[in-house]
């Protein structure tokens, strides 16, 4: 509404000064142009402006008396429309906006008659059989309702709107066109926003309600791009949102999410640069857990890409393909990899921690020491890397430094850390650490977290 205001101040501050005629023509037709534009707020104030000074100007108080019913304000509509008819009482078009005013007040059969006037001065078009088709229907006289519903149908010169309301009536009276019937309608061109999105919102619900999820992500993928290559970012993120929604009410959520990373797939193999969509891909592999295909995208992206890359992007790489290596289990590789990520980025500490995490669990505590120690003296605030100190000391029987070093952590952060650290203070003997121990030291659900 502000945005509208600060449009019109200047348009109307300029009317001042322009002589009376031209300040009245200049009005009706800045209100005509607001109403048009399904800016009703505007088209009113402005109206409002100009039948003061012209009170009767009939095209002015019909404009205004539309306003008003798009508004939902009836008493302001029934009044302008007493005004015009009083001027006017034969005009047909006044006597359509009193049918229309009736029939939002649900008095179908006051409607009904200000309609048959205009049917009478024989202006019918598709706008008045809508309205009678809408009236019949209150009346419970579906058979007149669709008479008047299939003249309006075969009227040429319907506004485009008004064509989409006709064909979308033609579904509720007929379920068995409903589907065609708003296909149809979705193919009008040069339909308003609002109505626009409407019907794209009656399509969503449609397809969602009989199990067309994947029909629907077909139709949303080439919108999807379109945005993309209009660098509307915020729009495809919320497409990409929406398809989310789509997805957790389907019926066959396997096969429509297969549906959507085949398409996703494809339309990255199209826009390659888009991080967006490299985004989204990603998280889909890493979703529905299918870590092979994560694997060989960024196998394929690192091919593809390292020789441009900073030696820092390069680390990045390692480290994405070692998280997956160690998310499928495969320690040998994953150790590997976040080498190779360390010695590229020597501020990786993630990677460095995992390092250690991984010689430890293989029973190299004395390695594992020294790297902990390493980030340590990187980052000395980093609280799990203490923990991940202290139990490779516990496990070295350096109990004391072990000690010294929980005192530092607070007994709330990972405390399964620290009830480990206490179970290798108990063991007797050789203190040898099980292999799966990196499971406990890096939970599943962060392995991947570090991307």
């Amino acid at each position: 509404m502000l945005r509208h205001a600060l449009v019109l101040a200047p348009l109307l501050a300029g009317l001042i000064t322009a002589p009376v005629f031209a300040q009245e023509a200049a009005l009706l037709q800045l209100g005509l142009d607001a109403l048009k534009q399904g800016r009703y707020a505007d088209a009113a104030k402005v109206l409002e402006q100009h039948t003061r000074l012209q009170p009767e100007d009939l095209k002015a108080l019909q404009a205004l008396s539309e306003a008003y019913l798009q508004l939902n304000q009836p008493e302001l509509a029934e009044v302008t429309l007493n005004a015009a008819h009083t001027l006017e009482r034969s005009d047909a078009q006044t006597h359509l906006l009193r049918g229309r005013l009736r029939l939002s007040q649900k008095d179908f059969q006051r409607a009904r008659s200000e309609f048959r006037t205009v049917e009478y001065l024989k202006q019918t078009n598709g706008e008045l059989w809508y309205y009678l088709a809408l009236t019949y229907q209150g009346l419970g006289d579906l058979d007149n309702a669709r008479l008047a519903l299939n003249e309006g149908l075969r009227d040429k010169n319907t506004l485009p709107d008004t064509s989409a309301r006709l064909l979308l009536l033609q579904g509720e009276f007929d379920p068995a066109k409903a589907s065609e019937s708003l296909d149809l309608a979705l193919q009008i061109q040069n339909l308003s926003p609002a109505l626009l999105a409407e019907l794209q919102q009656r399509n969503v619900d449609y397809l969602v309600q009989n199990n067309k999820v994947g029909m629907l992500i077909q139709q949303q993928i080439p919108l999807l791009k379109t945005a993309l290559e209009n660098k509307d970012t915020e729009t495809a993120r919320r497409m990409l949102r929406e398809i989310e929604v789509w997805l957790g009410k389907s019926n066959k959520p396997d096969q429509d999410r297969l549906v959507y990373r085949k398409q996703l797939e494809q339309l990255y193999d199209q826009m390659p640069n888009q991080p967006l969509l490299r985004q989204q891909l990603v998280q889909t592999y890493e979703r529905q857990r299918l870590y092979e295909d994560l694997l060989v995208f960024y196998q394929l992206e690192f091919q593809a890409n390292a020789a441009s890359w900073s030696e820092q992007e390069i680390g990045a790489g390692f480290h994405r393909m070692a998280d997956v290596y160690l998310k499928q289990g495969f320690v040998e590789l994953a150790h590997k990899n976040y080498r190779l990520a360390a010695d590229k980025n020597p501020r990786d500490f993630v990677a460095f921690k995992r390092l250690g995490v991984l010689h430890l669990a293989y029973d190299d505590a004395g390695e594992a020491v020294k790297i902990f120690q390493r980030v340590m003296q990187e980052d000395p605030l980093d609280r799990e890397n203490i923990l991940f100190l202290a139990l490779a000391q516990a496990y070295r029987r350096d109990d004391n430094q072990a000690k010294t070093l929980l005192q530092q952590i607070p007994q709330d952060v990972r405390p399964d850390l620290r009830l480990k650290i206490d179970s290798v203070f108990l063991m007797e003997g050789s203190r040898t650490p099980e292999k799966t121990l990196w499971k406990l030291m890096i939970p599943d659900e962060t392995i991947l977290s570090s991307r």
